[in-house]
């Protein structure tokens, strides 16, 4: 259900800056913005994947600049995922990387995180 909920805010944050600044977000229409927030998900997953390969070949290797490079596109996930949706995606742009900053920090701060399954936060 959280991954759900986190698709349609994806859609709605995508759909609301592209109502509030249509020149630096481009939606062609309702199937790409479905579209956008479902690749968005999953270029998300598969960069994870990606930085997680780059860290492990990184301490494989015992090179530190690889764990580095990992460790730091970790927090530029949303980012890294926008760019290449930006890309590859027909009939959806963001412009510029404030824009692509900006739109990660407002997922990032809108997204339903993981619930917590520590039992010692919860009252009896």
């Amino acid at each position: 259900m959280r991954r759900i909920l986190n698709f349609f805010i994806t859609g709605l944050i995508l759909f609301v800056a592209n109502q509030l600044f249509p020149d630096v977000i481009q939606i062609d229409s309702l199937g790409t913005l479905i579209l956008a927030a479902i690749l968005f998900w999953l270029i998300g997953i598969a960069v994870v994947i990606v930085c997680a390969v780059i860290m492990f070949v990184g301490l494989f290797f015992d090179n530190p600049l690889w764990v580095i490079v990992g460790f730091v596109a970790i927090f530029f996930i949303h980012v890294i995922a926008l760019s290449i949706l930006s890309a590859t995606l027909g009939g959806f742009a963001v412009i510029g990387f404030w824009p692509k900053v900006l739109l990660s920090l407002a997922y990032s701060m809108l997204a339903l995180g993981n619930p917590s399954t520590n039992n010692s936060d919860r009252e009896y």
